[in-house]
């Protein structure tokens, strides 16, 4: 596994309209191991019709779930959030599973692994 790295600069509007990959996981429908080590992706929506500018909009972060084995942030889709009557954005990504992710012993072993984390992230 190694480290995440910075993305290499792009000229113009980067076209971030479809998901990225899944990250790798073995998944019971169809028994098989799917995904890429490349998949840490955030997903970000907003209603089509809201200029930007106009007003501030509420922020739904939504972490998906599958104890830290399964599903990815594409599994959940936005649609009947993203209806022109809600003012929000919502906010979904992935995040490393299985052998690949931090196990929850290190948590338990190394007590500042959780103020190095949160450091970096909100940084």
């Amino acid at each position: 596994m190694q480290v995440a790295q910075a993305a290499k600069p792009w000229k113009g509007v980067f076209n971030a309209s479809t998901y990225g990959s899944v990250c790798l996981q073995f998944t019971h429908i169809g028994y098989q191991v799917v995904g890429s080590e490349d998949c840490l992706f955030i997903n970000v929506f907003r209603p089509q019709k809201h200029k930007l500018g106009d007003e501030l909009l509420d922020v739904i972060v939504h972490i998906h779930g599958g104890a830290f084995q399964f599903l990815s942030g594409d599994f959940f889709k936005p649609t009947f959030l993203m209806d022109d009557d809600n003012h929000i954005i919502y906010v979904n990504f992935n995040y490393r599973l299985g052998p690949l992710a931090v196990s929850v012993n290190s948590f338990k072993l190394d007590p500042q692994f959780w103020t190095w984390s949160l450091e970096h992230v909100i940084v």
